[in-house]
């Protein structure tokens, strides 16, 4: 095995060094927490701009709880890496959140200075072969709930589920309905499979 073993740099010669990264004689690339603490981990893969002024991209572990060790991977990016922000590292925000369960987070920040476009676009660079399908939405595991979408927003408690929903094939458009209130809601569209 390959190990590296790292100090604080203004300390004492004569302070005991930690491991941090090792190469197994497996090939294996191995960053070992320092704590047991929660948060983002410090064996962290940054890039960083020429001048040392702050994190342009970044990739991290945030460790979820002390027990067990949950963690998940967070995808940083940065407009601006001249600020103090981060405690001078730049304006590095989160963009991407993969949980421990696998449940996914995307976050933009991206505002009108940024001009106007959507926060978030799939692109199918070819579709003849799938009939224009560029997203499938599909639970696989039967007798489940059916796949839908919800659409919420912070300015009140109205929000629409919207798919296949009720444990239903049809497909419906309901008020109040999903996270939030608990419910499937209210049912205001429903198309059947005989149209």
């Amino acid at each position: 095995e390959l190990a590296f073993h790292t100090k604080p740099a203004n300390g004492n010669p004569n302070n005991t060094t930690n491991d941090r990264l090792r190469i197994t004689a497996a090939g294996r690339f191995r960053i070992k927490s320092p704590t047991s603490l929660n948060g983002l981990q410090d064996g962290r893969i940054e890039w960083w701009n020429e001048n040392d002024a702050g994190i342009m991209a970044m990739i991290a572990c945030n460790r979820e709880a002390s027990s067990k060790a949950p963690a998940g991977l967070d995808f940083y990016t940065s407009e601006d890496v001249d600020t103090s922000s981060n405690s001078s590292e730049g304006d590095r925000s989160r963009k991407l959140r993969i949980q421990s369960m696998g449940r996914m987070n995307f976050d933009s920040y991206a505002a009108s200075a940024d001009g106007n476009s959507q926060h978030f676009m799939m692109e199918g660079r070819y579709a003849d072969n799938s009939w224009g399908t560029v997203l499938r939405l599909h639970i696989g595991t039967s007798g489940q709930d059916k796949p839908a979408l919800l659409f919420s927003n912070s300015d009140g408690n109205d929000q629409w589920l919207i798919g296949q929903t009720n444990h239903s094939t049809d497909f419906r458009m309901n008020w109040q309905g999903g996270i939030g209130p608990n419910s499937w809601g209210s049912t205001r569209f429903r198309i059947d499979s005989c149209g």
